[in-house]
């Protein structure tokens, strides 16, 4: 499980802000819809643990028998995994926000030397029909 979800996770870390070839990476606000469902999943299933009155594998915590509140630790490894899971997407966003952001500003600029290579080329004096 361990090799499966690190592979997923690398996969889904790559599309969306990877730098290693491989497909044509999705447009910018895609990516970022495509980061809510995971945030959906980390929120609801630590906000479920966080709020069960009730042990979610009661034979397991019984065979462990290492903490002492057993329900109260659910409930802390609820919040962790909340935590743990909302922090990396919401750092995904932002990283993915400024790509977009530097991706558009580059995308300017070589539009404006792209004009300004054809106003040379058509001879008229840089900066506007002059006269």
């Amino acid at each position: 499980m361990v090799v499966h979800f690190s592979l997923a996770g690398y996969i889904f870390i790559n599309i969306l802000i990877g730098i290693d070839p491989g497909p044509r990476r999705p447009f910018y606000p895609l990516r970022l819809v495509l980061l809510l469902p995971s945030m959906v999943f980390h929120t609801f299933f630590g906000l479920g643990l966080v709020s069960s009155t009730a042990l979610m594998a009661t034979p397991y915590y019984a065979r462990l028998q290492c903490a002492p509140d057993p329900l109260a630790d659910q409930q802390i490894e609820g919040a962790l995994a909340w935590g743990s899971g909302e922090l990396p997407v919401l750092a995904l966003a932002v990283i993915i926000a400024l790509k977009w952001v530097r991706t558009e500003l580059n995308r300017e600029d070589r539009q404006r030397q792209r004009n300004q290579r054809e106003t040379l080329r058509l001879g008229s004096p840089p900066g506007g029909a002059g006269g």
